[in-house]
């Protein structure tokens, strides 16, 4: 009777997509990442290993190199960095088009990690939701930091800094926050060849999305490649073209947003509009309670929202140099 208890357990997690798990495993939880090795191969091993009854899997101290990116494509699953966790790519790889760390699975979080010189952008997730990023640190991406691409879920208490491109991006995001995190020196100059990275170097964009909070966040020096034409936070769209949504409901409160360097780079503190001027469909935009110093030009700048939009501003303290 076990025995036949056992291979139903079995069949019914392989129907929900997860491997039954092995007695060393069934013993270590979570699963570690460096039991298996120190590369993207040992990280998909790990994942592969999660199961109904351990979903977590952990990068111990060490550097990780990986040849391509990491793909989470399970459920429900927990990535954590410990203290001196460093993922970095290997000597010789290559891709694009997506995150070192990628989540296309709902309900993932990713925390504690370390991302180093990403060869496109450093943590992605693309089409899920209910994603937590908490508390990583990810700098020297070739293209974004942190990019969020028609997902829903918690950015936030993580550090980026010197992306070429945007610090943290939301890309037709619904239903994010985005809160408590440190972004500065972000944008490079733009690559030969039109490669990807480097185009931009906000702080924080918030590209057609709607429903989004942006929150007790600190944003400093950004657009260091492209001096007084990217900003501090910049709400934007293209109009609902091509399917894309029109930025609307989105509350930008609480922030720190300021440039202390001799030469400033940084242009608004904050920025709406769309850069089309016969594609006005930025609506309901809440700014309140922000705070910043030393930006090229001082204030929240608006141009180019929908005639008659719903626009609240209070409680600002916004100063130029």
């Amino acid at each position: 009777m076990r025995r036949t208890l056992t291979a139903v357990a079995s069949g019914a997690l392989l129907a929900l997509g997860l491997s039954a798990p092995t007695p060393a495993q069934a013993a270590s939880c979570p699963i570690s990442v460096a039991q298996y090795g120190y590369d993207v191969n040992a990280a998909k091993q790990a994942l592969a290993a999660v199961t109904s009854t351990c979903r977590t899997i952990v990068f111990p101290a060490g550097t990780y190199s990986f040849q391509g990116r990491f793909i989470i494509d399970r459920p429900s699953v927990r990535v954590l960095g410990r203290s001196g966790a460093v993922i970095q790519p290997k000597a010789g790889a290559g891709w694009s088009g997506g995150g070192m760390v990628h989540v296309t699975a709902n309900g993932v979080t990713v925390s504690g990690l370390t991302l180093s010189h990403s060869l496109d952008k450093g943590i992605e997730v693309y089409d899920a939701t209910g994603f937590t990023v908490s508390g990583n640190t990810v700098h020297h991406s070739t293209s974004t930091g942190i990019h969020v691409l028609r997902s829903s879920g918690t950015v936030s208490g993580n550090r980026v800094y010197r992306s070429r491109s945007n610090g943290v991006d939301l890309h037709g995001a619904l239903d994010t926050v985005v809160e408590g995190n440190r972004v500065y020196l972000n944008g490079a100059p733009r690559l030969p060849g039109g490669l990807p990275g480097g185009n931009e170097g906000n702080g924080i964009l918030v590209y057609a999305s709607q429903r989004v909070r942006v929150l007790s966040n600190t944003v400093w020096n950004n657009s260091q490649g492209q001096p007084g034409s990217r900003d501090g936070i910049r709400l934007a769209d293209n109009g609902a073209v091509d399917g894309e949504l029109p930025t609307r409901y989105v509350t930008v409160s609480g922030n720190t947003i300021y440039d202390n360097q001799a030469s400033g780079t940084q242009n608004y503190a904050i920025r709406i509009g769309t850069p089309y001027a016969d594609r006005s469909t930025i609506n309901y935009i809440t700014v309140k309670n922000n705070t910043g110093w030393g930006n090229l030009r001082a204030g929240v700048f608006v141009s180019r929202m929908v005639p008659g939009a719903t626009y609240v501003s209070s409680g600002n303290s916004l100063k130029g140099r």
